[in-house]
């Protein structure tokens, strides 16, 4: 790892080992005398192959940069993890290895892994770079998304992570608006898939690693013997923001919402948006099912469950 920083006198821009750090250095241009900074990840440092360039997204595990791969001559995300991840040996390997696994998917609307590493206490995670925003700007800058827009948008979902659950049985674990992009084409994008499961596959600790405003009952409890239909239920929790703007089980301390999300029902979505048809309201309602026997049970059904309102929000347009 390199540390990029100015000379204090010159602010010649200079680059070291960060074996260096907290040293005394000569400045190659203007031959003062500098203290060289302490290690940390900051803009212009360097992991690996990768050149930071800045934040684009911090949450519990770490943050995402940002950064260009200087092999490739590319921009790509790159997830950092906090470095408290960096003292299990046995859970890391766990760790690349659920990696591999999510780099082996490859559909238009996953963002593709594309290189796990570490460079001394730092290990990343690099994925492709999406420039456009998330569904959840989308929907804080201009409202609630039409109802049949959203519907399209959570069937390409529903495809994509039918396709990651076949092929390869990986859960996202963490599905919320935050984590779908537009493209600069406005095309579907799904990140962090699979990531939760990763991190919580390298941590000790008991903290609760997914949002809980879009997480499963059973989650909340335990990550083992998780299936499908904890996706299924977080996307019908992003289907409830979209049409409403508002999160399925309202804003509080997170012990709260936990607690709301194990015993209370969602509230209405009608009563944040009058508007929207018994098809589409009833669908949330199966796929966030408290009970799993009585909710969506697979990415099949759930498919077919969307087509089935879009279908029906269409032929109520035409006869309105």
């Amino acid at each position: 790892m390199e540390i990029t920083f100015k000379c204090s006198s010159c602010k010649a821009k200079l680059a070291v080992d960060v074996k260096y750090a907290g040293l005394c250095m000569y400045c190659p241009q203007c031959e003062d005398k500098i203290t060289i900074p302490l290690a940390g990840i900051g803009n212009w440092s360097t992991l690996g192959d990768f050149r930071i360039i800045r934040v684009i997204g911090e949450g519990s595990t770490g943050k995402v940069y940002l950064a260009r791969q200087n092999s490739m001559k590319r921009e790509v995300a790159l997830k950092v993890l906090n470095p408290q991840f960096s003292t299990n040996v046995d859970k890391l390997k766990e760790f690349y290895k659920e990696v591999k696994i999510i780099a082996r998917l490859t559909h238009p609307h996953i963002v593709t892994a594309l290189k796990a590493g570490n460079d001394g206490q730092y290990h990343y995670l690099a994925m492709t770079y999406i420039s456009g925003g998330t569904l959840e700007e989308l929907v804080n800058k201009n409202g609630q998304i039409h109802e049949k827009t959203a519907l399209k948008y959570m069937l390409i979902c529903a495809q994509a992570l039918q396709y990651a659950w076949h092929k390869e049985r990986v859960l996202h674990l963490d599905l919320k608006p935050e984590n779908i992009m537009l493209d600069k084409n406005g095309q579907i994008k799904i990140t962090d898939l699979g990531i939760a499961r990763c991190l919580n596959e390298i941590d000790d600790s008991q903290q609760i690693k997914g949002t809980p405003a879009f997480m499963s009952p059973e989650q909340t409890k335990s990550y083992t013997g998780l299936d499908q239909r904890s996706d299924i239920f977080s996307l019908g929790g992003t289907l409830y923001f979209l049409l409403t703007g508002k999160k399925p089980f309202g804003e509080a301390a997170v012990e709260e919402i936990l607690h709301r999300v194990k015993t209370q029902e969602v509230i209405d979505p009608v009563y944040h948006n009058h508007k929207l048809s018994k098809s589409v309201t009833h669908l949330i309602r199966m796929m966030m099912h408290k009970d799993l026997t009585q909710r969506i049970s697979s990415w099949s059904e759930c498919t077919k469950q969307i087509k089935s309102c879009i279908n029906s929000e269409s032929t109520n347009n035409k006869s309105a």
